[in-house]
Formats: structure tokens, sequence, C-alpha cells
């Protein structure tokens, strides 16, 4: 079940929804760590351990028809003379002149292939990137850090634009809007006025 309980003991929603979030026939036997802290870290021997097919084989084949296929016939092939007649940039255009180990990768294969290097790329990638969550669905200490630490970074992106591009664009029109109100128009004028 969902581990709301916070890894002890039943979990509210479990309570209130019956197995609403029922994935594994015995999650409870992990959240008691099965006699040792090291099941925690990594229990790849419970009855819910998934394999590399249910993690990366489904994902990749819907990678493939729901996001590959569509975007590569979108983007080169109905969209292609648009976006150029048009003077429009896209992640691949940015690409294809990037200085980074993609931008060198695609630079250096052929003209014709660019955009199956490009499309394969990214698989290569996001089958990559999906081949984390066989570690994560095997350990629950671990995927707590990973969900905590994207939680910390997003506040932490969230923070550092509001500071640098909200704050840093509104401050100076605040400050002009105040320097120019009438209120503030009339204790200059009072100021430079002899007495």
């Amino acid at each position: 079940t969902l581990r709301w309980g916070g890894g002890f003991g039943t979990s509210l929603i479990d309570d209130w929804w019956p197995d609403m979030f029922e994935v594994c026939p015995d999650m409870h036997a992990v959240d008691v760590f099965q006699g040792s802290l090291w099941h925690l870290l990594w229990s790849p021997e419970h009855d819910c351990r998934g394999t590399v097919t249910e993690f990366m084989g489904y994902a990749s084949l819907f990678w493939i028809f729901f996001w590959g296929l569509p975007y590569a016939l979108i983007m080169f092939c109905c969209l292609a003379g648009y976006i150029e007649r048009n003077g429009k940039k896209n992640l691949y255009m940015h690409t294809l002149t990037s200085k980074n180990l993609m931008g060198r990768v695609l630079h250096a294969a052929p003209e014709k292939l660019k955009p199956l290097v490009y499309m394969l790329s990214h698989f290569v990638m996001t089958s990559l990137g999906t081949s984390i969550s066989i570690v994560l669905w095997n350990s629950f200490i671990l995927n707590t850090l990973y969900v905590s630490g994207i939680a910390l970074v997003a506040v932490h992106n969230a923070s550092k634009y509001m500071f640098r591009y909200v704050a840093a664009k509104e401050i100076p029109r605040e400050i002009d809007r105040i320097a120019h109100s009438e209120d503030n128009l009339g204790a200059y004028q009072r100021v430079g006025e002899a007495p």
C-alpha cells in the first residue's frame, strides 16, 4: 500500500480507502524491517520485486510509440519547413549549435542522420533514467531520499528564480513608482522651497 503510515504500522489512507493503492500482497513485511536495517536499504527478495521488462521495457515502448515517433513526425516532417521559414527555435536546433557532448555528437553525425541521432540519444538517456526505478523500487530509504532530494531541488530552484529574476525586475519598478508618486513629488518640492 502507499506508505503514508510513516513506515510503521498501517497507513491511514489504507484504513480510509482499502486496497486503493495496493501494489504488493505483503508490504507490511518491508515496513517492519524484515529483521534488519539492511532490508530497508535494499530488499529485492520480497514478493514485490519488479523485472527489467516491467521497469525499462514498458517505459521504452511507451516512449517510442507515444513520444518518440509522434515528436519526430511532427518536428522533423510536418513542421520542419514552418520552423525554418519563420525563424523559430526548438531544442533540436539549440542542440545543433551547442558545445556540450550531445551537441558534438550531433554535429559529427551525417546531415540526414542528425534527427535520428538526436532522437536515439534522447531515447538512451530516457532508458537510463528509467533504470534507476529498479533501485528505487527495491529500497524504501533510497526512494525516500531521492524524492526528498527532488523536493529540495525544486524549492531551491523556485527560490533562486524568485530572487534572481522576479525581484530583480520588480525592485527597480517599485523604486521608480515610489520616487514618482504624487506624495513624494510634493515632499521633494517642499524640501526645495525657501522657508
